[in-house]
């Protein structure tokens, strides 16, 4: 069932550039996750499902303006889930029970922070030097400490947001916004919070070097 979703929102949202696979990798990371203790077995489908919706709110939108349906959302993903499995599935998960699990899945995810961080600006189809940059930043901040309640896909909206100001041209707090499906105040929240944490002077050291000449 998670790999036909999967593929389905591949197909079905072609602006989110969704790997067809991403319901395999899902399923990987649920069991993984499973075998820690961390989800239980007897809630499989919806534990599976929000690994699910963790995976695909990495991928970011590749359009300039928002989806009138977007499936990673909470209300639209648990939605779309019924639609597609509602008559085979019965135990398919709420939009409460979703957050819920997807809550267990974040707080395992932390630990893995940059690893986060360096796949989302791969799936952006950023530049080696920002990507570097805000993988950077995505340390530190775990050295110093993360607080669970923070959501890591838009923390990690923060860190591109600080690396690309310092490193290349900004990408606004409202374009970032469109591409995850937030607010501009969220991505500056997040933002606000990274460089309470972080001092991002040191990424003046890693902007390329231009030449211009005499």
């Amino acid at each position: 069932m998670v790999n036909e979703m999967g593929r389905r929102l591949s197909e079905e949202f072609p602006e989110l550039e969704i790997d067809p696979e991403v319901g395999k990798k899902a399923m990987e990371f649920f069991i993984t996750l499973r075998e820690k203790g961390a989800l239980e077995n007897r809630f499989k489908i919806r534990g599976a499902l929000a690994s699910l919706y963790f995976e695909i709110r990495k991928y970011p939108l590749h359009s300039q303006h928002r989806l009138d349906f977007d499936p990673r959302g909470a209300e639209n993903f648990c939605r779309f889930a019924r639609n597609s499995f509602g008559k085979k599935y019965r135990s398919l998960p709420n939009q409460k029970t979703l957050r819920r699990f997807y809550r267990l899945i974040v707080n395992e995810q932390w630990p893995n922070f940059p690893e986060l961080v360096r796949e989302i600006c791969q799936n952006m189809k950023l530049s080696q030097v920002i990507s570097n940059g805000a993988v950077a930043l995505a340390e530190k901040v775990k050295e110093g400490g993360i607080e669970p309640r923070r959501d890591p896909i838009f923390l990690a909206a923060g860190c591109v947001y600080i690396a690309t100001d310092f490193l290349a041209k900004k990408i606004t707090q409202e374009r970032l916004a469109i591409q995850f499906n937030t607010s501009s105040s969220t991505i500056g929240e997040a933002a606000r919070y990274i460089l309470a944490k972080v001092n991002p002077t040191f990424l003046l050291r890693q902007r390329p070097f231009v030449s211009r000449g005499l």
